[in-house]
């Protein structure tokens, strides 16, 4: 790829047990590439070994949010979501850093986007 071009690749659930994952395959070391990550909160976490028991053997396993890094080291993050989550070992602020903008309930009734009604049983 020429040093000034655009590639707009979409990776979907790209399978953890593809053999180039157990390689940690770097698709590029270069500091210009955004990863833009939609309805975040679902599958970008997993920086954690865990073990995976099959029928005759185990296996070690991390998250996709591993695996992403792994492939792109250098690439800058940004996840979009309606539903951030903040547990222990899944946590979106963690993964993707601080807030770039928050658009909540309160605000999509302030602008008319959402109708606040009331119900009455």
């Amino acid at each position: 790829m020429k040093e000034n071009s655009h590639s707009y690749p979409v990776l979907d659930k790209v399978a953890e047990s593809s053999p180039d994952y157990a390689k940690n395959v770097i698709l590029t070391d270069r500091k210009n590439v955004i990863v833009i990550a939609d309805e975040a909160h679902r599958s970008q976490y997993g920086f954690g070994a865990e073990v995976v028991k099959g029928k005759t053997e185990a296996d070690v396993k991390y998250g996709y949010a591993k695996y992403m890094r792994d492939s792109l080291p250098n690439a800058s993050y940004i996840g979009f979501t309606g539903t951030p989550v903040e547990l222990t070992d899944k946590n979106t602020r963690a993964v993707f850093g601080d807030y770039i903008d928050v658009y909540d309930m309160t605000r999509a009734v302030e602008d008319g986007t959402t109708r606040c009604e009331n119900i009455v049983d």
